[in-house]
């Protein structure tokens, strides 16, 4: 993992060094959406698009469980594919859980209340 994370800081700083860094406000949010885990309502909607390669992290009993998007209804989990990111949801909870909900893709019953 660690061989991983450090291609892609490289990677990141390669692309920095050639098109410019981001904008501090667009940093922020970037920062508070990797802190709290959820988009902002006006980017929800765009879960369903979500681009193959695209890695979900979600912290559930002190383990950071990650998924990749491998396509439409196609998702890579520990080494298994999926049809739906509910049934990984279910998987880690050992109970029944929205997917995008456990994902932080869009707001619980909870959250909106």
């Amino acid at each position: 993992h660690h061989r991983t994370w450090l291609e892609s800081r490289l990677a990141y700083k390669i692309q920095e060094k050639a098109f410019g860094s981001l904008k501090p406000t667009t940093r922020r949010k970037l920062e508070e959406i990797g802190e709290t885990g959820v988009l902002p309502k006006r980017l929800q909607g765009d879960a369903d698009r979500l681009l193959p390669g695209t890695m979900l992290s979600r912290f559930f009993d002190d383990q950071e469980h990650k998924v990749v998007v491998r396509g439409v209804r196609d998702f890579e989990y520990r080494g298994q594919r999926f049809k739906s990111l509910s049934a990984i949801a279910r998987l880690i909870a050992g109970c029944p859980w929205s997917g995008p909900a456990f994902f932080g893709l869009k707001s619980t019953k909870k959250e909106a209340a």
